[in-house]
C-alpha cells in the first residue's frame, strides 16, 4: 500500500485502502481447513453475506483462536455489509484474541467501522490498537492511519503522535516520505469545522458556521468531497487560511469556538 496525497480526499481514500492492506482474509487461515477456511475465500471473492453465514457456522462449532478468527471474519463482512453493530459486536470479540494478528487485523476494521460512523476519536483509538498488535510496516500503517483519523476529528497534535509513532516502526520509503510530510511545519492553517459521513449535515454545519463568519467578517466554509472508504464519500467542512495557528485560533474564538486549527493542504 503506497499513501499518496495530502489534503482531506486522499486521506479518506488512505483510510479505506487500509482494508487491503490490513484485513485480508485468506492470509489469516494459512493451511487451515474447514467453514473457517471457506468463509474466508468467500470474503475474498466479495460474496460477504455468504462468508458471513459461513464465518458465523465456524464460530459456533470452533474454540480459542479459531473462534476468534471466525469472529474476525464474521466482522470484515458485516462491516462490507454496512451492518455496523453487527460487525462491531463480532470485533470486540476477535480484538480480544490472544493472537495479535488476529486481535489487531479486528481493531484495523473497528477503525473502519468507527470512520464511516463519523467517530474519528474512536477510530483513532482503534487504529492505534491495531498498530500495537500488529508488526514491522503493517504496524507503521496502522499508526499512520490513527493519525489521519485525528486529522479529521481536527486534532493535530495527537495525529503527529501517531506520525511519528508510524516513523519508528516503517522500513516502506514510499511511508516514510508520507509520515515526514505529515510531519513537516504547515505553511498555513484553516479552521475543520467538522467531517461528516453524510452530505446533509455537512451542509447544516455550513449553514450554522456561515452565519457565524458573516457576522465576524470571516470567509464563507467550504465543503470538499472527498474519495471513498468503502462505498461511502466524506464531507469536510473547513473555513479559512491562515498565516499562523494563532491567527487561526482569533478566528475560532470569533466564531464562538466552532472548529479547530489544522494544518491546510492546499
Amino acid at each position: 500500500m503506497s499513501p499518496t496525497g495530502n489534503g482531506p480526499r486522499s486521506r479518506r481514500g488512505m483510510l479505506g485502502t487500509i482494508a487491503c492492506a490490513l484485513i485480508g482474509a485468506a492470509a489469516l487461515c494459512g493451511c487451515e481447513s474447514g467453514r473457517t477456511s471457506r468463509a474466508a475465500s468467500l470474503y475474498d471473492r466479495g460474496d460477504y453475506p455468504a462468508a458471513l453465514r459461513e464465518a458465523e457456522t465456524a464460530h459456533a462449532g470452533a474454540n480459542g483462536v479459531r473462534r476468534d478468527r471466525a469472529a474476525l471474519i464474521a466482522g470484515m463482512s458485516a462491516h462490507r455489509l454496512k451492518r455496523y453493530s453487527e460487525a462491531e459486536r463480532w470485533l470486540r470479540q476477535a480484538a480480544g484474541s490472544t493472537d495479535a494478528e488476529v486481535a489487531g487485523r479486528a481493531s484495523a476494521t473497528l477503525g473502519l467501522v468507527n470512520v464511516e460512523r463519523d467517530n474519528f476519536s474512536a477510530a483513532a483509538l482503534d487504529f492505534s490498537a491495531a498498530g500495537r498488535r500488529l508488526k514491522g510496516n503493517e504496524a507503521a500503517r496502522a499508526h499512520y492511519f490513527a493519525g489521519e483519523a485525528s486529522m479529521l476529528q481536527g486534532r493535530p497534535d495527537a495525529a503527529r503522535r501517531s506520525y511519528t509513532e508510524a516513523r519508528s516502526l516503517t522500513t516502506d520509503p514510499v511511508l516514510r516520505t508520507r509520515i515526514e510530510s505529515r510531519l513537516a511545519a504547515p505553511r498555513a492553517y484553516t479552521l475543520q469545522i467538522g467531517a461528516f459521513a453524510d452530505r446533509a449535515n455537512a451542509q447544516k454545519a455550513m449553514s450554522s458556521v456561515g452565519a457565524k463568519a458573516r457576522s465576524a467578517g470571516l470567509p464563507a466554509p467550504t465543503l470538499s468531497v472527498n474519495s471513498q472508504i468503502g462505498t461511502r464519500p466524506l464531507y469536510v467542512v473547513q473555513l479559512g487560511r491562515f498565516n499562523t495557528r494563532e491567527e487561526a485560533m482569533t478566528a475560532k474564538a470569533s466564531l464562538g469556538g466552532d472548529g479547530n486549527p489544522v494544518p491546510a493542504t492546499r
